[in-house]
């Protein structure tokens, strides 16, 4: 583990960093650090987690640390070599490992939008921690158990720069619109912007450059500390909650609908952006046609 781990015990607060000490007293902690990946994690929202594994036919994690109120679960997989994951790293390591967390994140029914930041922290009481098992895995054993898709090549993902950026900037900007009113003051908040963006660029086989992530977060940030005031919250709902608005259900309706497809352009643009197929997106978003996803993106 990391040093110093980001830690939390409450996601919606933020994450804080401090040394390894500390930050193991917490309920959810960093676990890859920045330069490698030495654990797969696998987050399962749904009952019976735990032997989410074994329904879908796949060899054991070595921990899964389960919430105890919804059977909820983390699922831990050790990595006998640590991947290396800066600008230097090898590519084809790298895309290996995540066609094999792709492909088990799949197979266990677990949260593909999860980006593997932190995690439960298996020592935290507030937790059931299952330990199966000591051995350390290559990514050659793991990858027996699924079949994988086509590994990017270098040349796709710099084809590719700009749908990755579009969907990275497009996906943190619906995420910030809610968690700015966690937040009292703007330094904390841009940092949170910047953690959350940062985190998910790792899902990416060739991560954007740091000063693209800066860029990222410095445009999201500005914009939405600035107009998604309490004041301006207050007075939104003032004006699309009078007695007019509220009978007209279909409206309602209707945009309820539109924010909800806009949410599932933005989760198409990242999907895209990792070098998805236009049929897998369809799937994973449900969309009954690829040919909706095609003119998503068009767009």
């Amino acid at each position: 583990m990391p040093d110093k781990p980001y830690y939390a015990d409450i996601l919606a607060k933020g994450l804080r960093i401090a040394r390894k000490e500390t930050a193991l007293k917490h309920k959810y902690i960093q676990f890859n650090d920045a330069a490698f990946y030495r654990f797969l994690v696998f987050d399962i929202d749904k009952p019976r987690a735990a032997l989410a594994w074994e329904n879908a036919n796949l060899t054991a994690p070595n921990t899964v640390v389960i919430n105890p109120k919804n059977t909820h679960a983390h699922l831990f997989y050790y990595l006998k070599d640590p991947i290396c994951k800066t600008d230097n790293a090898r590519l084809k390591p790298v895309s290996y490992l995540k066609a094999i967390y792709q492909a088990y994140a799949l197979k266990l029914q677990a949260d593909t939008a999860y980006v593997g930041l932190i995690a439960k922290n298996p020592l935290n009481p507030a937790w059931q921690t299952w330990y199966i098992h000591n051995n350390l895995y290559s990514l050659f054993e793991l990858a027996d158990y699924v079949k994988l898709q086509k590994i990017i090549t270098k040349k796709a993902l710099s084809e590719d720069f700009i749908g990755r950026n579009d969907g990275l900037f497009n996906t943190i900007r619906i995420w910030a619109y809610k968690a700015r009113y966690n937040y009292k003051n703007y330094s904390d908040f841009a940092a949170a912007v910047y953690t959350y963006t940062n985190s998910l660029n790792q899902l990416f086989t060739m991560p954007l450059k740091i000063n693209e992530i800066k860029s990222i977060t410095k445009s999201i940030a500005n914009f939405v500390w600035k107009h998604f005031t309490e004041e301006s919250r207050h007075n939104l709902i003032q004006k699309t909650h009078t007695s007019e608005l509220q009978a007209k259900r279909g409206i309602k309706s209707g945009i309820a609908r539109y924010v909800k497809n806009e949410n599932k352009r933005a989760a198409a643009r990242l999907l895209r952006a990792q070098g998805k197929s236009y049929r897998e997106i369809a799937e994973e978003l449900n969309i009954s046609s690829h040919m909706t996803i095609i003119n998503w993106l068009k767009n």
